[in-house]
């Protein structure tokens, strides 16, 4: 696909000069680039975003039940990693954010 676009001048001789010293092989691979640094800006804008948000919502306390619900939400439901219910039925410290406690399988 191509696109024409007008700029004026200096911005041609720029991008040129961009091209001329090999930092690209084409005035396309220039904007191009350009494109891709733009996407990329606005993903990092919307994860800050994100983060911002997350920060400044009311905590949750992360409890086993949270972690199991969490599992179930993102695996299916009544789906926990053989490895999970192995140690689970040991009886293990389960560390979870600053508390340790140790769970058991019902």
């Amino acid at each position: 696909m191509n696109i024409d676009i007008d700029i004026p001048d200096d911005v041609r001789v720029y991008v040129e000069a961009q091209v001329m010293t090999g930092a690209y092989s084409s005035i396309g691979e220039y904007f191009l680039d350009l494109v891709h640094q733009d996407q990329k800006r606005k993903a990092q804008d919307k994860l800050e975003a994100l983060l911002l948000e997350g920060i400044n919502s009311p905590g949750q306390e992360v409890t086993p039940e949270y972690w199991q619900s969490l599992r179930s939400s993102v695996l299916g439901e009544n789906s926990m990693p053989a490895f999970l219910t192995k140690i689970e039925r040991r009886g293990v410290k389960n560390c979870q954010n600053v508390y340790c406690k140790t769970i058991t399988a019902a």
